[in-house]
């Protein structure tokens, strides 16, 4: 009895947490009186839903729908209001359900609380601004939800309506479709169904929408000159790197909580094993020292507010850096860390699902940025386009816990028997 009410309490205290946190969210993002919130609650002024809707779509964005949803809303609060927080909710349950395959309110808080500690200067432009909200965290949570019901077999016909309509709004955003598609077609080739290949093909429709729209190329142009008037010189190697150059802003930014914890989790699991390889210890070293070098010189701690390496570089390619070696040798500390971390899961895999799938969204959380790369708004997106890097990640620790999880009872069964 004791047991049990001990365990009422925790699952009490969690849901506390859960539900301080949304209020929290929901109850303190406003509309910001400049900048894409002002314009956007100002566009239907003199003109309909409809014809604002063709004319930005031939002229500007193909992100149609989303770009209809945000217009049609954003003059409501009460519907921001509580679509903010009920995506934050489910992108959590779904995340602890594709990682745990079971659902409680524990697993729901972890992933809330890893969501929470996302950067401010991620978090401040993708979750709690309101049009960054309608572009990044509402339809990247409805595309974990979707992925979500095609893992489980037992999906009720409610979720898969649901998750079968989310498509024609997450497919509105480049990231999020494209990760999507790549996950419909590896769970197809896991297993065929056909609610997923409904999926797949639906995606494919939406997306085909959303990057064949005139306005695209109309926004190409604009931006180049606007942004970055060398763009257009650009070829593919080049555009790769503008690419990674944003990973390697990503990987050195201040206080990003998501990938240390990521970081550290992967040289736990190894340190576990019996068997370490060599180049196993030299990458959970290399790991080591990033995760230290960050505590030290990326993060700010009182009386240090700058880093201690004043020519460290930040990233954003320009001549001034192009020409010093320091930027190279950043590039190079980065990168060795990228390549340790995959082999340290590499080293790990041994046919664990919970592996698998934490390589398979680290790869999504790397590809996620690079693809910015072909965007003459590269530098100019800032850190929103790094949202769907950061879940990735916390996907990915979600996996590696639960694999830290199994291993554990796994031991203690083993003992148990002997």
């Amino acid at each position: 009895m004791h047991h049990i009410f001990a365990n009422n309490k925790g699952k009490l205290a969690a849901l506390f947490v859960i539900v301080l946190y949304l209020l929290g969210i929901g109850l303190n993002v406003k509309l910001l009186n400049w900048g894409d919130d002002a314009f956007f609650t100002g566009v239907l002024h003199g003109t309909n839903l409809i014809d604002w809707g063709l004319d930005r779509y031939v002229s500007w964005s193909g992100r149609i729908i989303i770009d209809a949803l945000m217009v049609s809303t954003i003059n409501s609060p009460i519907v921001w209001t509580l679509l903010l927080p009920a995506s934050i909710l489910l992108a959590s349950y779904s995340m602890a359900k594709i990682a745990f395959k079971t659902v409680n309110v524990y697993w729901v808080m972890l992933a809330m609380m890893l969501i929470a500690i996302i950067p401010p200067l991620i978090s401040s432009e993708a979750i709690i601004w309101v049009t960054g909200f309608y572009n990044y965290l509402l339809p990247l949570s409805l595309a974990i939800f979707t992925v979500s019901v095609m893992l489980d077999e037992k999906s009720c016909g409610a979720s898969k309506l649901f998750a079968l309509l989310a498509i024609f709004i997450f497919s509105y955003q480049e990231q999020v479709v494209i990760i999507f598609i790549i996950t419909a077609v590896l769970l197809l080739i896991q297993s065929y169904n056909h609610f997923k290949l409904l999926g797949l093909l639906l995606s494919l429709a939406n997306a085909a929408v959303l990057f064949m729209a005139p306005g695209n190329y109309n926004r190409l142009s604009t931006e180049v000159w606007r942004w970055y008037p060398q763009y257009m010189d650009y070829g593919f190697v080049e555009k790769v790197m503008l690419g990674y150059d944003k990973l390697y802003q990503a990987f050195t930014m201040p206080h990003n909580w998501p990938l240390l914890v990521f970081l550290a989790l992967a040289v736990c699991l190894t340190a576990t094993k019996k068997n370490i390889a060599v180049a196993e210890k030299v990458s959970m070293s290399v790991i080591v020292a990033f995760i230290v070098f960050s505590l030290l010189h990326l993060q700010t701690f009182p009386y240090q507010p700058n880093s201690s390496i004043i020519s460290f570089y930040r990233g954003e390619i320009n001549p001034d850096v192009i020409v010093r070696s320091h930027m190279y040798i950043c590039y190079a500390f980065v990168l060795v860390t990228m390549s340790s971390v995959l082999t340290l899961l590499v080293g790990l895999l041994n046919g664990s699902r919970n592996i698998v799938g934490a390589i398979i969204v680290t790869l999504f959380a790397a590809m996620s940025i690079v693809m910015i790369g072909f965007s003459p708004t590269v530098y100019a997106s800032t850190w929103r386009v790094d949202f769907v890097f950061e879940v990735m990640l916390i996907m990915g620790t979600l996996f590696l816990l639960n694999e830290m999880i199994e291993k554990y009872n796994l031991t203690q069964s083993t003992r148990e028997a002997q």
